[in-house]
C-alpha cells in the first residue's frame, strides 16, 4: 500500500509539472565550446522591465556554473527604453548585452556583433530556432541576435458569457467571430453595456498588430523584401485592395450603423473591461493572463486560437524581444555564450514559465502546446509572421490616422495608400 501511495504521489506531481513545463527529464542541451577565463568578469545586460523576474533563476544557474562571471542585469523602464538605447548608441555606451523589439533591430544593427561559430554555427541555429526567429534575426548565414520567446495573438473569451448564450465553441473564422460578437453585445442604440469584442478604434489594445494580421490573412504584402518600402496599400492582380478591406472589417465593429457594432471607447481600456466581465472577447498575447488574473481572480475565461480566413493558409502574428551583443564589448564571445546558456532547453523552459511567452526553440514549442497557460499561443508560433515597420511608435500614429480616417468617411483604399507612403518614410529613416 505504501508503494502504491508513493506511486500515486509521483504520478500527480508529474502530471502537475507537465501542465506548466516541458518534461523535466530532458537531457542537458548546453555544453559550452568557449574557453572561460579564470579572472572575475562582469557582463552588463539591459532589458526592458516587461518581464523583470524572468531571468533571475536562470542567471543564478549560470553563476553556479561560472562563478567568476557576474551578470549585472538592469531592468530599464519600458516606456523610455528605446530612447535610452538610442541615446547610448549615439554615445557608444551600450552595455555588453541589450534587448530590442524585433522591429527595432535594423536601427541597432551597427552596434551588434554576430554570433561566433564557437557558440552557434548557422546550421545549428537553423536546426534549433523556429522560422520566425530565423527570418527576423539572420541575414544569410549571419546570426544577428537571439530571442528567448515568441508571443502570438490569441483569442481570450469569457466562458460564463459564452455558456449563458449557449455558444459551445469559440469562433474559428472571422465570419463566425463577427456573428458571435454581434450575439454577445448588449446595447441600447449607440450605448453598449456589454461589448462582444474590442475592435474598431485606436483605443483597442494591440490595434496595430490586430489590423496587421487581418491585412496579412487577407492577402496583403506588408513590405517588399528585404524591407525598403511598405507595400500594403497596393492592389492585387485583380485590382482588389486586401489591406483596405481589412480596415473596413476592423472598423465595422465600432460603427453604430453596422449590424456588428460591438465596441466603443466609452467602455474604457479593453483589458480592464474584459477583467470586469464587460467584454466577451479580447484579442491579446499570452503574457496578458497574469494581469487578468490579478485584476479578477474569479474571472472564468478561456483562450482559443486567433480566427482565420477559411480556405487559406493559417497566418498568425508574432511579437518578440531580441537579445543583441554589443560589438564594443570586451567579452563578446562570453556574452554570446551566456545567451546560448539561457536558450538551452532547461533554462528556456524557466523563462517561458515566468514570462508566459512560448519558447523560441523548435524542440520545445511543440511540447508546450499542452501547457494550460501558453499552449494555444505555442501552437501558433510555427505559422506566425512579423513585418518591419521602421519606428513602431510612429507607425502606431500612422495606423491610428488610417483607422480614424476610414471611420470618418475616407475611402479605405485611399487611406491605406497614404499610410503605406508614410510607413515607407519611417523605414527609410530607420536605416539612415
Amino acid at each position: 500500500m505504501l508503494l502504491l501511495a508513493f506511486g500515486l504521489v509521483v504520478y500527480f506531481i508529474y502530471k502537475a509539472v507537465r501542465e506548466r513545463t516541458i518534461p523535466f527529464f530532458s537531457p542537458p542541451t548546453y555544453q559550452s565550446r568557449v574557453t572561460y577565463p579564470t579572472e572575475p568578469i562582469t557582463l552588463t545586460y539591459w532589458r526592458p522591465d516587461v518581464d523583470p523576474k524572468a531571468l533571475d533563476a536562470i542567471l543564478a544557474d549560470y553563476k553556479a556554473l561560472h562563478p567568476n562571471i557576474t551578470v549585472k542585469l538592469v531592468n530599464q523602464p519600458a516606456a523610455s527604453y528605446d530612447k535610452l538605447l538610442s541615446d547610448n548608441q549615439a554615445k557608444g555606451t551600450l552595455p555588453d548585452i541589450f534587448t530590442v523589439r524585433n522591429d527595432w533591430l535594423p536601427r541597432y544593427q551597427k552596434s551588434l556583433v554576430p554570433a561566433p561559430t564557437t557558440v552557434f554555427t548557422p546550421q545549428e541555429y537553423r536546426d534549433t530556432f523556429v522560422d520566425v526567429a530565423q527570418r527576423d534575426l539572420t541575414t544569410g548565414d549571419t546570426i544577428n541576435g537571439l530571442t528567448f520567446g515568441i508571443s502570438t495573438l490569441g483569442l481570450y473569451y469569457n466562458a460564463d458569457i459564452f455558456e449563458a448564450a449557449k455558444i459551445a465553441q469559440p469562433p474559428k473564422n472571422w465570419q463566425e467571430f463577427a456573428d458571435v460578437a454581434k450575439k454577445l453585445t448588449t446595447k441600447n442604440g449607440q450605448s453598449i453595456s456589454r461589448a462582444g469584442v474590442a475592435l474598431g478604434t485606436p483605443g483597442v489594445t494591440n490595434y496595430v498588430d490586430i489590423l496587421s494580421v487581418l491585412m496579412m490573412q487577407n492577402g496583403a504584402q506588408m513590405t517588399d523584401s528585404p524591407p525598403t518600402k511598405a507595400t500594403f496599400g497596393l492592389p492585387d492582380a485583380n485590382n482588389y485592395y486586401p489591406a483596405a478591406r481589412a480596415v473596413d472589417y476592423f472598423n465595422s465593429f465600432s460603427n453604430p450603423n453596422k449590424s456588428v457594432y460591438a465596441w466603443n471607447d466609452a467602455l474604457g481600456n479593453p483589458v480592464d473591461a474584459f477583467a470586469q466581465g464587460k467584454l466577451a472577447m479580447l484579442i491579446d498575447y499570452g503574457y496578458r493572463a497574469p494581469l487578468l488574473e490579478r485584476q479578477n481572480p474569479a474571472l472564468n475565461y478561456k483562450v482559443a486560437s486567433l480566427p482565420q480566413l477559411p480556405g487559406r493558409d493559417q497566418i498568425n502574428y508574432a511579437s518578440h524581444w531580441d537579445e543583441l551583443v554589443n560589438k564594443n564589448s570586451k567579452h563578446t564571445e562570453l556574452a554570446w555564450d551566456l545567451l546560448r546558456f539561457i536558450s538551452s532547453r532547461e533554462e528556456l523552459n524557466k523563462y517561458s514559465l515566468a514570462s508566459y511567452r512560448p519558447a523560441s526553440r523548435r524542440d520545445m514549442v511543440d511540447k508546450q502546446r499542452d501547457d494550460r497557460s501558453i499552449g494555444v499561443f505555442a501552437g501558433q508560433v510555427n505559422t506566425s509572421r512579423t513585418w518591419y515597420q521602421g519606428n513602431n511608435y510612429n507607425v502606431e500614429g500612422i495606423f491610428a490616422d488610417l483607422i480614424n480616417g476610414a471611420r470618418g468617411g475616407l475611402d479605405a483604399a485611399v487611406s491605406t495608400k497614404a499610410a503605406a507612403t508614410r510607413v515607407t518614410q519611417e523605414i527609410a529613416r530607420s536605416r539612415q
